[in-house]
């Protein structure tokens, strides 16, 4: 895995464990026992284990599953081989992991913005009544603090990406979660939800520099007509001043049947 990759999983990691709701994962954690896999979906590093295992009895197994292999050569090096089996899979066209886990558990962080309306569907077939908790969803735009001129046009951009195929099909982006609890709803369960929105200050600096050069970089790769290197010279400069902050709406979904 590249280092920037790296870096940017170990920044959002730290951020995320402060955001998560706690109260949802605690009660996902309860219904974890020797005889419930827990099955992580898009497990990148390992980053969902690590919140959730501790929260769980030490005899709970995992499956932890992802398709880039780099990323999960990193996983294994750190996640225990003596609970946690690491799957190299495709999910976007690959769903026998959950007819072969009847009894399983599933989760996931940072992964149901990328899928599409249909892949949420076909996924709610499969695991609406088995217990689900998905961390950590975007669920709209970054919200700046001072407010810039451009923003409103960066953030028509970014939605344009949010939106789009990440390998899925066409993202449902910041609908993600509504549209799986409605579907899950539609099957006669009652997911919860709860914010869990980034807020952002100089106190997270080296995420805050990651994600302003790297909706910049994004922008740049989006035809139109926006200021984006002044843009992003003066988010540099305002952070460099502690002046800058950043909320980025995010939910967790709990679904138990």
């Amino acid at each position: 895995m590249t280092e920037p990759a790296n870096s940017w999983l170990a920044a959002r990691e730290t951020v995320d464990r402060r955001c998560r709701s706690a109260e949802l994962a605690m009660q996902f954690a309860a219904m974890a026992t020797a005889d419930v896999q827990m099955v992580d979906l898009g497990c990148g590093t390992g980053a969902n284990y690590r919140y959730l295992a501790p929260r769980m009895k030490p005899d709970v197994t995992w499956l932890a599953i992802d398709h880039d292999a780099e990323i999960l050569e990193s996983a294994s090096r750190s996640l225990p081989t003596e609970s946690v089996q690491i799957q190299r899979r495709d999910l976007a066209s690959d769903f026998s992991v959950f007819s072969e886990c009847p009894t399983s558990a599933f989760t996931a962080s940072a992964f149901l913005d990328l899928v599409s309306e249909a892949w949420i569907r076909r996924f709610v077939d499969f695991v609406h009544d088995r217990p689900l908790l998905i961390a950590m969803t975007s669920t709209g735009l970054p919200i700046w603090d001072p407010v810039d001129e451009w923003d409103s046009v960066i953030n028509e951009c970014l939605e344009r990406h949010q939106r789009s195929d990440h390998g899925f099909g066409n993202a449902l982006g910041p609908d993600a979660v509504a549209c799986l609890a409605e579907q899950l709803v539609g099957k006669g369960s009652d997911p919860k939800l709860r914010s869990t929105d980034w807020k952002l200050s100089a106190d997270d600096t080296p995420l805050m520099k990651m994600l302003i050069a790297g909706i910049a970089r994004r922008v740049r790769c989006d035809p139109g007509s926006v200021a984006i290197d002044e843009w992003e010279e003066r988010r540099f400069e305002q952070l460099d001043r502690a002046e800058l902050q950043l909320t980025w709406p995010h939910q967790d979904l709990l679904s138990v049947p």
